[in-house]
């Protein structure tokens, strides 16, 4: 038996089969096996779980598997690997399989309960993602997927609208005031570390939307989030002057007050830390974003990896 004469074996066994690499799920616990046929049969069963594996359950894991195969954990990824210079390969996979997921369970450890593309929960479907079979939203797993020709190619999670990410992005941006407004009500001041929430409210409204996570993302984010420390600055105004006189200013006063009653180099000045900060969350953000764009999705003769749960 070779790599293609198991894949073939596997594939007829209901599981999925693309690029050397075949798909499949027992007891709940979705797994990426990657044969190797050399001089022995080798085959790893690869599963992402939620959390990384603590050193006892590792301990444990291999007690209930020394006989089956060799199992490697790296924090949340667990490697089963299982040899054989006869064809039985395949039995005693599955049975290894059978072991490790049965360990999972007293273990009680779980499989990621949140889609790599949304990153929200309530999965209902498996896909590939970044080299793993992991759970997914089905309706993400189509919007994240162009399909190009006959055959198709994977692209990033990149794809999706404005209109609606855009409003959640405003709502979110607005949202991230509360903590600064909600401050300078009971204590008279604000922190200036609040302002690190404003990009990290715009980006995370703008992903929520479901937005094409494109390069139309970060001048929005920046954007929304200079108008929030513009936001914030007449909001601490309006209070300075309300103090002071004891009557509420009108937004147009608070703005002549702040920005131009006063040097450019002055209001500048005033600004610096509120300015560091908020780049600090935009920093945040563009990290974040970054991640989001490399979640990718496999296809199988032009259509997705993707199986019902």
């Amino acid at each position: 038996m070779n790599a293609q004469e198991f894949l073939s074996q596997v594939a007829a066994r209901g599981m999925l089969v693309s690029d050397n690499r075949a798909y499949g799920e027992m007891a709940g616990y979705p797994f990426v096996l990657r044969p190797a046929f050399r001089k022995a049969h080798t085959v790893s069963a690869v599963f992402l779980l939620a959390k990384p594996v603590k050193r006892a359950q590792r301990l444990q894991l291999q007690q209930m598997l020394k006989e089956s195969g060799r199992v490697q954990v790296h924090g949340a990824k667990v490697t089963l690997i299982v040899c054989s210079r006869n064809d039985n390969i395949y039995e005693r996979l599955m049975r290894g399989i059978q072991l490790l997921t049965e360990g999972f369970q007293k273990a009680h450890v779980t499989v990621p309960d949140q889609c790599p593309f949304c990153h929200e929960s309530n999965c209902d479907t498996l896909a590939v993602a970044d080299g793993f079979y992991v759970p997914a939203h089905q309706y993400c797993v189509n919007r994240s997927m162009q399909v190009e020709g006959k055959n198709g190619k994977p692209v990033s999670a990149a794809v999706g609208g404005y209109m609606g990410a855009l409003c959640m992005a405003i709502l979110l941006a607005a949202a991230a005031l509360l903590p600064n407004l909600i401050s300078l009500w009971l204590l008279g001041r604000i922190y200036v570390w609040f302002y690190t929430l404003i990009p990290l409210g715009a980006y995370f409204g703008f992903r929520m939307g479901k937005g094409r996570m494109g390069h139309g993302v970060m001048p929005l984010v920046i954007l929304l989030s200079l108008v929030g420390v513009a936001a914030t600055q007449l909001m601490q105004q309006t209070a300075f002057l309300h103090e002071a006189s004891g009557a509420w200013p009108g937004i147009w006063e608070s703005f002549q007050s702040f920005y131009l009653a006063h040097p450019l180099s002055e209001t500048l000045e005033s600004m610096i830390q509120p300015l560091v900060l908020t780049a600090l969350g935009v920093f945040i953000a563009y990290g974040q974003l970054r991640g989001d764009r490399d979640a990718k999705v496999a296809l199988v003769n032009g259509k997705i990896v993707c199986h019902k749960s």
